[in-house]
């Protein structure tokens, strides 16, 4: 059974993907804050990742970043519902950008549509 780590936040979000993805038949592990993102990824060591950008203690570029100093073929998949820096959606767009330029294999906007996220994770594990 593949394994995913789903790093956000909002608890409401993250049991949302969570029992969706379980039902789908994967392992999942959970963290509320990208600052655990690598301890969870060198104990776990998932099969892919999912993270949310704006986090109070450790953003989500900045886990990408450092998951990429490491795991270079880890597949990450990067969402975002805005947040203090994402005030429209063209600069929600150019954050996006940013995060696929810093190595996220893909990236969803919230509210999450479930489908497409199963079929992003299908693409890439």
């Amino acid at each position: 059974m593949k394994k995913i780590l789903v790093i956000d936040d909002n608890i409401t979000i993250l049991t949302l993907i969570t029992l969706n993805l379980e039902k789908a038949g994967y392992t999942v592990i959970t963290e509320k804050d990208g600052k655990f993102a690598m301890r969870a990824i060198e104990q776990e060591m998932p099969d892919l990742i999912i993270t949310d950008i704006y986090m109070p203690e450790k953003d989500g570029i900045s886990v990408l970043s450092q998951i990429r100093e490491i795991f270079t073929d880890l597949p990450i998949v990067v969402m975002s519902g805005g947040g203090q820096l994402d005030k429209t959606s063209d600069d929600r767009r150019f954050t996006m950008e940013i995060c696929k330029d810093l190595g996220a294999n893909a990236t969803i906007d919230k509210p999450i549509n479930i489908p497409n996220l199963l079929g992003l994770i299908a693409k890439l594990i």
